[in-house]
C-alpha cells in the first residue's frame, strides 16, 4: 500500500514538475551563423558571414512560426533593410546603415548556450575606408523564452576619433514583413491592445 502511495505521489510530482517546466532557449553555432531556438522551435538566427555587409538577425519569428520580418529576395525598397540589425549612418562619414561601409563579426561566444535567457557576446568591427577597425562593437546578447531580445552594446574607437554625424538612421533597426506595415493594414498591438 505504502509502496503504491509512493508510486502515485511521484508519478504526480513527475507531471507537475513537466507542466510548470519553464521553456528552453538554445543557441547553436555554425561556421556563419548562431540558430536561436525556444523549446526546439526556430526563433532567429544571427547571420555573420563576412560575405555580407553586416550581421543580422533573420528570420525573427513570432511564438506560431510566422516571420514578423519581411523577406530578404526582392525587397519593394531599402534592400539595406535585413530582418533586425544594428548600424548607424554617418560614423566618420561612412553610411553604414546604408551598407556603403562595412561591419565584420569578429567573434560570437556563446556564454550561456541553454537557458532562459541563454546568452551570447558578440564583437563587430566597423571598418573604415582603409579596411581596417574604426569602431569595436561588444555586444551582450540576450534572448528570453518570451521571445524579449536584449541587445547591450558598447562602442570603443579602435584608436581614432571616431564621430557620429547628426542623422535619423540608426542604432537598431527591425524591418517589419509587409504584412504589418500601416499602409498595408498590418497593426501592431502590446498586451493592452
Amino acid at each position: 500500500m505504502i509502496a503504491r502511495l509512493m508510486t502515485a505521489l511521484l508519478m504526480i510530482a513527475g507531471l507537475v514538475s513537466v507542466a510548470s517546466a519553464e521553456p528552453v532557449v538554445k543557441l547553436t553555432k555554425s561556421a556563419d551563423a548562431v540558430a536561436v531556438t525556444i523549446d526546439g522551435a526556430e526563433f532567429t538566427t544571427l547571420r555573420t558571414a563576412k560575405s555580407q555587409p553586416k550581421p543580422y538577425f533573420f528570420p525573427v519569428r513570432a511564438a506560431d512560426g510566422i516571420s514578423v520580418v519581411r523577406p530578404l529576395e526582392k525587397p519593394e525598397d531599402h534592400p539595406h533593410h535585413k530582418g533586425a540589425w544594428c548600424s548607424i549612418d554617418e560614423v566618420n562619414e561612412i553610411k553604414f546603415w546604408a551598407e556603403k561601409g562595412k561591419i565584420e563579426n569578429v567573434s560570437v561566444e556563446l556564454t550561456v548556450p541553454e537557458g532562459n535567457p541563454a546568452r551570447m557576446k558578440i564583437v563587430n568591427h566597423w571598418l573604415g575606408n582603409d579596411g581596417k577597425p574604426l569602431l569595436i562593437e561588444t555586444v551582450q546578447a540576450a534572448f528570453f523564452a518570451n521571445r524579449v531580445l536584449v541587445y547591450d552594446l558598447e562602442f570603443q574607437a579602435a584608436g581614432q576619433k571616431v564621430t557620429f554625424g547628426d542623422t535619423k538612421e540608426g542604432m537598431f533597426g527591425i524591418r517589419v514583413a509587409d504584412t504589418l506595415r500601416g499602409k498595408q493594414g498590418g497593426q501592431i498591438s502590446n498586451a493592452e491592445g
